[in-house]
C-alpha cells in the first residue's frame, strides 16, 4: 500500500520557531526495534506531501520521529567531516570519522555549573578546578577529573554517559574507564580528531598554527600573554576564550591559551595521556598543529592544561 505522510508535516507546527528534523522509521513484529526508512529528495511532492513509497505493512509499524536540533551542535560546536591526517603529521595516515567538537575550551563558569550538579550525584569533583574569570578556560583539572565531568554533563543534558567502570558510570577515583558502545554523551576528542580539527579538517589551508601561519593572530603564548612576568603556578596567563581569530572550521584557541587533554594513552606509559595545542606559557613551537611534544600523568593538575568537548556523529 502507498502512503502519503501529509499529516506528519502538520504535526511540526508546534516547533515553528526552530528547525526540526524528520525521520521515518519502521518496526517489525513489535514496537521495540525501530529502523530508519531512507527517503530521498524526489519523494517530497510539490504540495508538501511526502511520498513514502510502497511498504509491505504486514506485521509492521511506522512512525515519524521529530527531533529538534542538538543544542551542543547548534550553539557550541561544529560537525567535522572525516578524513586522513597528512604526511607532515606525527599521526600521518590515520583516519577519523565524522564527529562534533566544541568551538571553545570549557570555561571556568561552565565547569562550576556542571560540577555542582555532579557533586550532588556522587561525583568526587568537589573543589576541583580553577579559573581566572568566568570566561577563562578551566585549569588545574586532571584527565580523570575531566572524563568524570564529561559524564556528569552528559547526565545533566539527558544524554548517555560515555565512560564506564564495569557496568557503572565512572564517577570516582582514578580508573582506566571503558567506553560505552551506545553512548551519545560528551567525551574528550581522540588525539587524531583533535589534530584533524585543529588543522581545519577538509577545509584546511595547511597552516602552521590552527587557522594561521601567524600565531599572534590565533593564539595566546609566551610571547604575547605576559608569560615572562607571570608565575606559572599562579595560572593567570590564560585569557578569556574566543579573543583571537578562528580556524577554517570556526574553532577558537586550538593553538595556545591552554593545553587540552585528549583521550589517548601514550605508548609505554599507560597512565599518561596526550595533551595538545600549546598554552599561554608555551614557546611558539609547542603551539603548532603538528606538535606532540607534551603528555602527562593522567592524575596531574596544572595551571596550563584544560580541555574541550567532543561528541560522536549521529547525535
Amino acid at each position: 500500500m502507498r502512503y502519503s505522510l501529509l499529516f506528519l508535516l502538520t504535526a511540526v507546527s508546534a516547533f515553528a520557531t526552530d528547525r526540526v528534523y524528520l525521520t521515518l522509521e519502521q518496526s517489525t513484529g513489535s514496537l521495540g526495534n525501530w529502523q530508519e526508512v531512507p527517503l530521498t529528495a524526489d519523494q517530497l511532492a510539490a504540495d508538501g506531501r511526502i511520498d513514502g513509497g510502497v511498504f509491505d505493512t504486514n506485521n509492521k509499524f511506522f512512525r515519524l520521529k521529530i527531533q529538534a536540533p542538538d543544542p551542543f551542535l547548534r550553539e557550541a560546536a561544529v560537525m567535522v567531516q572525516g578524513g586522513t591526517l597528512p604526511v607532515d603529521s606525527g599521526l600521518a595516515g590515520q583516519t577519523v570519522g565524522v564527529f562534533a567538537i566544541a568551538k571553545n575550551e570549557v570555561t571556568w563558569d561552565e565547569w562550576q555549573r556542571v560540577r555542582t550538579f555532579a557533586v550532588a550525584r556522587g561525583y568526587d569533583l568537589d573543589g576541583i578546578g580553577a579559573g581566572s574569570s568566568a570566561t577563562d578556560p578551566v585549569r588545574e583539572v586532571s584527565w580523570y577529573d575531566v572524563v568524570k565531568w564529561c559524564n556528569a554533563k552528559s547526565e545533566m543534558d539527558g544524554t548517555v554517559p560515555v565512560y564506564r567502570v564495569g557496568d557503572a558510570i565512572y564517577k570516582t577515583g582514578e580508573s582506566e574507564p571503558s567506553i560505552a558502545a551506545d553512548a551519545n554523551g560528551y567525551r574528550l576528542p581522540t588525539e587524531a580528531e583533535w589534530e584533524w580539527a585543529a588543522r581545519g579538517g577538509v577545509n584546511s589551508h595547511n597552516r602552521i598554527y590552527s587557522g594561521s601561519d601567524d600565531l599572534n593572530a590565533v593564539g595566546w603564548y609566551f610571547g604575547n600573554s605576559g608569560g615572562a612576568t607571570v608565575n606559572i603556578y599562579d595560572g593567570h596567563g590564560s585569557r578569556p576564550i574566543a579573543q583571537k581569530a578562528v580556524n577554517e572550521l570556526g574553532i577558537f584557541d586550538m593553538s595556545g591559551n591552554i593545553f587540552e587533554w585528549c583521550f589517548d594513552t601514550v605508548p609505554g606509559f599507560p597512565t599518561y595521556r596526550r595533551t595538545r595545542g600549546g598554552s599561554w606559557f608555551s614557546a611558539e613551537s609547542s603551539c603548532r598543529v603538528a606538535d606532540r611534544s607534551l603528555f602527562d600523568y593522567a592524575g596531574s593538575r596544572y595551571t596550563f592544561i584544560g580541555f574541550r568537548l567532543a561528541r560522536r556523529s549521529g547525535m
